[in-house]
């Protein structure tokens, strides 16, 4: 969650699809409860390979700077000696970015979908 918050903290330094990536596993964890692991990544990279090909000039439009959550990760360092806290911090900031995103939600639904598809059955 915290590579997550921090690649959408800073949306225009990556790629216009990484922060599909980026706020879809948000979006997995934080609704889905999905536990992510390596292998989760692959299924949802693939997924997403195949929804560009229908949305090619799709952007997901951020925040302004610096309405795109108060914690950063300055916030979540001060509290890495306590690694419950440490935690805590981790997915407070991941909800505040997610939250911040709210317009793009119902894009990453979508992407949602088709890992819900591929991984069950």
């Amino acid at each position: 969650m915290s590579v997550d918050a921090h690649t959408l903290q800073h949306p225009e330094i990556h790629g216009i699809w990484n922060n599909h990536l980026h706020l879809t596993r948000l979006h997995l964890i934080l609704n889905y409860k999905i536990n992510w692991t390596y292998k989760s990544s692959t299924i949802l990279s693939g997924c997403l390979n195949k929804y560009k090909q229908t949305h090619l000039d799709e952007y997901l439009i951020p925040p302004r700077p610096l309405e795109r959550g108060l914690l950063t990760i300055t916030d979540i360092i001060d509290h890495s000696q306590n690694e419950l806290k440490f935690k805590e911090m981790i997915r407070k900031w991941a909800m505040e970015v997610y939250t911040s995103l709210d317009q793009c939600h119902k894009t990453v639904e979508k992407i949602t979908e088709k890992y819900i598809d591929n991984t069950s059955g």
